[in-house]
């Protein structure tokens, strides 16, 4: 899956998930005030079956709603909702009054909390329930059989069980959602060193051809102007080769833009445009001989983009570091891999840095696809560039 698709999945993802979401809070004062009636009705009309029981009075209802009625703001506060709940429940056992069916409150904001809370938080909220719970049955409940006791520890357990689960794929959604972002964003990442990588190479070969060609125009202007000339045209190639590759490397981050996508677009250079590459370079006054085995077999795009731009990197190289006579490029097919080899016999008039971004951009290159380079001047003169890029099988 690409960035720009990760990262929209990703956003649909939590946009449903905060739908979701609304609608449950929309729903928990419904689900408040209906346990509350419930509960109310049972704690008044139930009363007579229990002859130990006090008549239901104003503030026996009063705790019966306190033990269920915090239910309508569940998920806004769900450790709060949990203790008010249990509180209502236990001063309805503490002043002998009978519980009936106050117990659900305390039952739902349990799941509430195991499943909402945060995690460092789920050790109180056991604790809590535990505490409550003990005390609760300590206090004997007046319509609380032994039975009932056992059955009631069992719901809550049950309402623990589920909420733990619902806080698991919760988790696991959030997990998912954290990775794909990540995911994207190393995408964008590498995208914009693949986007780096190519406007160096780009723009690094066309002014070096550019500027030598201008200072060969320059040279030649009075004494030979039809070869000024020439390199003038050499020029406006270069320049219009190089502004065509740019906007269609820069077209990938416009993907969006109608108008850019109705724009035709060639296809990236291979090493088959090398001898055009070569011919360039010849222009510009380099001497380039270049072999290329006959079957280089099956390679990869990417292998074969690589390559072409290692080679166009150092043959730039070369022209604007070098004072070389022959400059040697040869490209063969080995047991599963490409190997290139870029060798001249020129004196450095200026050393490249080891890290500067032309060899740093062939390294990443190269390592992009698990291969090696090796570059560096040469005993008795000279600087050599060897690129060995795996392609799998052995052509």
């Amino acid at each position: 899956m690409s960035g720009a698709a990760t990262r929209s999945y990703s956003e649909r993802q939590m946009r449903d998930e905060a739908i979701t979401s609304t609608v449950q809070r929309a729903w928990d004062p419904v689900l408040g005030l209906a346990c509350a009636a419930l509960a109310v009705a049972v704690h008044v009309g139930g009363t007579e079956a229990v002859s130990a029981n006090r008549d239901p009075s104003t503030f026996s209802v009063l705790l019966t709603v306190l033990a269920v009625g915090p239910l309508v703001v569940r998920r806004r506060y769900p450790l709060p909702v949990l203790l008010l709940t249990l509180l209502g429940l236990l001063a309805l056992v503490a002043t002998r009054n009978t519980v009936g069916a106050s117990t659900i409150g305390c039952t739902v904001a349990f799941y509430t909390a195991v499943a909402a809370c945060a995690r460092r938080e789920l050790r109180l909220t056991v604790a809590v329930l535990v505490v409550g719970v003990v005390a609760g049955l300590a206090m004997r409940p007046v319509d609380l059989s032994s039975g009932g006791a056992l059955v009631t520890v069992a719901i809550l357990t049950g309402a623990g069980v589920l909420g733990a689960g619902v806080r698991e794929r919760r988790e696991r959604f959030e997990a998912e959602v954290v990775a794909s972002q990540e995911r994207a964003a190393r995408g964008a990442s590498d995208e914009r060193l693949r986007l780096t990588r190519e406007l160096h190479d780009i723009i690094g070969h066309a002014m070096g051809v550019m500027v030598v060609q201008a200072g060969v125009a320059e040279r030649l202007l009075g004494s030979d102007p039809d070869r000024a000339r020439d390199a003038l045209a050499r020029i406006g190639e270069t320049g219009r080769s190089s502004l065509a590759e740019m906007r269609q490397v820069l077209g990938t981050l416009r993907d969006g833009d109608q108008e850019t996508a109705a724009l035709p677009r060639a296809p990236m250079p291979s090493m088959a445009d090398l001898p055009a590459l070569v011919d360039q370079l010849r222009g510009a006054g380099l001497p380039v001989t270049l072999v290329v085995d006959e079957d280089l077999g099956v390679v990869p795009a990417g292998v074969d983009l690589a390559a072409y731009r290692i080679v166009q990197e150092s043959l730039t190289n070369c022209l604007k570091h070098a004072d070389a006579t022959k400059v040697s490029v040869r490209v063969t097919r080995g047991a599963g891999d490409v190997r290139v080899l870029v060798l001249d016999d020129g004196n450095r008039r200026v050393e490249p840095a080891p890290d500067g971004r032309g060899l740093a951009g062939m390294r990443e290159r190269v390592t992009v696809y698990g291969g090696e380079l090796s570059a560096g001047p040469v005993a008795g003169g000279g600087f050599r560039v060897v690129a060995r890029l795996p392609v799998g099988g052995s052509g």
